[in-house]
């Protein structure tokens, strides 16, 4: 059974970001207050923008919603990974490269 997730600051923190471009991606770190991981077929990360920089300074995003249910992580929708994530670049696309098939 996962650890209990009472609030959003129990969350898995995104432990680093490789996708530059993103608008949220400051010094390789996601800016963003939550991401949201897949849709249900490809772990990409839904919240990806690519445009002008935003997000919050400082702040070390977390998976806010995971639509990948085949991963080992995942139990509700719900991200539980204790170690946190990183998201990567694929063939053009920002992906969990935590995903972890069960």
């Amino acid at each position: 059974m996962p650890k209990s997730i009472k609030s959003c600051t129990d969350m898995p923190r995104i432990k680093g970001c490789e996708v530059t471009e993103c608008a949220y991606n400051i010094d390789r770190n996601c800016q963003a207050i939550a991401i949201t991981v897949g849709n249900s077929q490809s772990a990409r990360c839904d919240t990806f923008y690519r445009h002008s920089k935003g997000g919050i300074k400082g702040l070390n995003g977390g998976v806010g919603a995971c639509k990948m249910d085949s991963c080992k992580f995942n139990t509700d929708l719900e991200c539980f990974a204790d170690q946190g994530i990183k998201v990567a670049l694929n063939s053009g696309e920002a992906i969990c490269a935590t995903f972890s098939p069960r």
